[in-house]
């Protein structure tokens, strides 16, 4: 199966620096030019299935990149609830590592801790593999869920020997494979 992963657009949010986990803010004229941006990187692909996260930054981001097939929403690709501590708030970034770290066990008061987030999603792409193991899949979701996924999933040597961290930038494509218990890259963070 391949999954094509890509990231919403810019929002109002994302430029003022706020966290958004399960709250939600507009994407901006930018936001909507990465989308278009993505929809022509995209148009060759034979994609067979849509996903998105049912938030609307990740819906319009769908709707701009895919006008031809039905999009399905679903909320395990949600972006981690980030609890009363980060949720909209400023400063955010400054918990980075606490917030975003794969193997981070930290529980958000009243969110999620990235394994949750990383099992929810998991469970997602099994299902998914068992009906359509062929198939091209696009889903459209969020920087935190997809950088801890991919880190999880496909790149641990990485992690452990340099330490290193990726970060999906706003309407990124991350193409991956899955065979049903490995996953390979094929792209990381094409704009």
């Amino acid at each position: 199966m391949r999954i094509i992963l890509v990231r919403h657009g810019e929002t109002e949010y994302n430029v003022k620096g706020l966290a958004q986990g399960w709250c939600d803010s507009p994407l901006t004229k930018k936001g909507i030019k990465q989308a278009q941006n993505a929809a022509n990187l995209l148009a060759y692909e034979n994609i067979d299935l849509v996903l998105c996260s049912d938030t609307n930054r990740a819906i319009t981001t769908t709707s701009i990149i895919n006008q031809d097939i039905e999009i399905h929403t679903d909320p395990r690709i949600r972006e981690m609830h980030y609890g009363e501590c980060f949720e909209a708030k400023p400063n955010w970034h400054k918990n980075l590592f606490l917030i975003f770290h794969p193997f981070s066990q930290y529980h958000h008061v009243g969110g999620e801790n990235t394994k949750d987030v990383i099992k929810r999603f998991s469970e997602l792409i099994d299902e998914l593999y068992l009906s359509y193991p062929r198939s091209t899949i696009l889903i459209v979701s969020h920087g935190g869920l997809l950088s801890n996924f991919i880190i999880r999933k496909c790149i641990l040597d990485l992690i452990y020997k340099q330490k290193f961290f990726i970060f999906t930038k706003n309407a990124s494509i991350n193409i991956l494979n899955y065979d049903g218990k490995r996953y390979s890259v094929e792209c990381l963070n094409r704009r």
